[in-house]
C-alpha cells in the first residue's frame, strides 16, 4: 500500500502505520479514486478542528492494541483487532472466552492501556472562553478518539476502545463502571444527532 500521510492546515504532518490506513474506511475509499503504486505517498488532510497531538496519540493507541497477537485453535498468530472482527474467529472467541466466563486474552494489558488514554484531554483555550460548554464533561482521550473517528470511520479503532473498556469493566474499579457506561452512551447519542 501506498504511504498515507495526514497533513494539517498548519504544515504538521503524521503518517499513518498500514494497518492504521487499511483499517479506515474513508481511507479505502479515497485509495480507490486514486491510482498509485506502493511507492506513491498520499496526502490526504485532515479538518481544521482537529487536534494532530490527539490525532498521533489515536493512531499510537491503535498501535499498540493492534500489535497484541492471539493464538488460534488451528494455530496461527493474528492480530487480537482481526481475531474479533472475523466471523470465523469470533465464534472461537464466544467458544474459548464468553462461554467459559474467562478473562479475554491481554485483558491486564488492555486495562492499562484503558487507565493510560482514559485520561483528560488538556483544556484547550478557545474551549475556556465559550460560556455553554461550562456544564460539559472535559472529553478523555478515548471519547476523543472516538469523536475523531467519525472521520476516519475505523472500526478496528472503534473495537479497540471497546476491548480496553470491556477489560476495565471485567477486571477494574466497578465504581468506575457507570461512569464508562454513560459515557459511552453519550458518543452514541451525539453520533446519532
Amino acid at each position: 500500500m501506498s504511504l498515507i500521510t495526514l497533513t494539517a492546515p498548519s504544515g504538521e504532518f503524521i503518517d499513518m502505520p498500514n494497518s492504521f490506513s487499511l483499517s479506515c474506511k474513508i481511507i479505502n475509499n479515497m485509495m480507490e479514486d486514486v491510482e498509485t503504486d506502493e511507492s506513491t505517498n498520499i496526502k490526504i488532510p485532515i479538518p481544521d478542528d482537529f487536534n494532530m497531538d490527539s490525532i498521533e496519540m489515536m493512531i499510537n493507541f491503535f498501535t499498540k492494541v493492534y500489535e497484541l497477537k492471539v493464538n488460534t485453535d488451528n494455530g496461527m498468530n493474528i492480530s487480537y483487532l482481526d481475531y474479533l472482527l472475523d466471523k470465523e474467529y469470533r465464534k472461537e472467541y464466544i467458544k474459548n472466552y464468553t462461554d467459559k466466563n474467562a478473562d479475554p486474552p491481554h485483558c491486564e494489558k488492555l486495562v492499562e492501556l484503558y487507565r493510560e488514554y482514559n485520561k483528560k484531554l488538556p483544556i484547550q483555550e478557545e474551549d475556556m472562553d465559550i460560556d455553554e460548554d461550562k456544564d460539559k464533561e472535559q472529553k478523555t482521550y478515548l471519547t476523543e478518539f472516538l469523536n475523531m473517528d467519525k472521520y476516519f470511520n475505523n472500526k478496528k479503532l472503534r473495537q479497540a476502545v471497546m476491548l480496553c473498556i470491556t477489560a476495565f469493566i471485567r477486571l477494574g474499579d466497578e465504581s468506575k463502571v457507570n461512569e464508562i457506561m454513560n459515557a459511552i452512551m453519550k458518543i452514541i447519542q451525539d453520533n446519532q444527532n
